[in-house]
């Protein structure tokens, strides 16, 4: 398996690689590692990485946990500790999160690894991804276009994986189910939601 189609698994797989010890957490962080390096320069997914502390945590993963050894990137308005936290403004740049959220607490006690913290629009405030005072963020799929948002640094790191894929219909189907999600939340209904 190359680095880029273990980059591109779903959680589901990736655990059933690292149960049956196929592969080790280290070797997911390192494939990881190497496709944020081949792919985010072009669209910007990424405030920050840590991919050394995330490293030593693979080491030490337990891979029967419910998420071990799943890496994962966090939106960067919600703290994890000892990494920077700048809700996407220069407000807050250099500030280094004190503790880790409730969320990231749970996260880490089922096994999973935070690995780096994606764009957004400044303090969440926003639909496009395009009011991030520290970068921009591109739609994956089409490079002149936005990501949405305010999550969009984290859509355009999942597309950003699948735009490289031979096999685009998995990203489809889950910025799919992403507006299936948005429109529940604002009470539209819509049967053919996946």
């Amino acid at each position: 398996m190359t680095e880029q189609d273990l980059s591109a698994l779903s959680i589901t797989d990736l655990q059933a690689l690292l149960r049956r010890r196929e592969v080790s957490p280290r070797e997911v962080i390192d494939a990881l590692r190497a496709r944020i390096e081949a792919v985010d320069g072009e669209i910007g997914a990424y405030l920050s990485l840590d991919m050394e502390a995330a490293a030593k945590e693979a080491d030490k993963a337990n891979v029967d946990l419910p998420l071990g050894g799943v890496p994962v990137a966090i939106k960067d308005i919600i703290n994890v500790m000892d990494q920077p936290c700048t809700c996407a403004s220069k407000i807050l740049q250099g500030y280094r999160a004190t503790y880790d959220a409730t969320v990231i607490r749970k996260l880490r006690a089922a096994g999973a690894i935070p690995f780096g913290k994606t764009n957004l629009d400044e303090f969440a405030m926003g639909s496009s991804t395009e009011n991030s005072a520290i970068k921009t963020t591109r739609n994956a799929w089409d490079l002149s276009r936005v990501p949405g948002g305010s999550s969009g640094g984290s859509a355009a790191a999942v597309a950003g994986y699948r735009r490289f894929q031979t096999n685009l219909w998995p990203g489809f189907a889950l910025r799919a189910r992403r507006v299936c999600v948005v429109a529940r939340s604002s009470r539209a209904i819509n049967e053919n939601c996946p």
